[in-house]
């Protein structure tokens, strides 16, 4: 069974998306120029355990 995975930039939540197979991808391209604060969760499933990523500094060019 799949799980969800949630991708927050500064505390709102920019995608959630469920994992089927292989990673979940995120797209920066609605963000404006600037540096802000992300953090990746997973929520698990039946096979796998959640976990939440360390907060990572994604900057985005024009």
């Amino acid at each position: 069974m799949p799980g969800q995975a949630t991708n927050v930039v500064d505390r709102d939540v920019l995608k959630v998306s469920t994992a089927t197979k292989g990673p979940c991808t995120l797209s920066a391209k609605k963000l404006k120029a600037g540096t802000y604060s992300l953090v990746a969760t997973y929520g698990g499933s039946t096979n796998f355990e959640g976990s939440t990523s360390a907060k990572e500094a994604l900057t985005v060019a024009e």
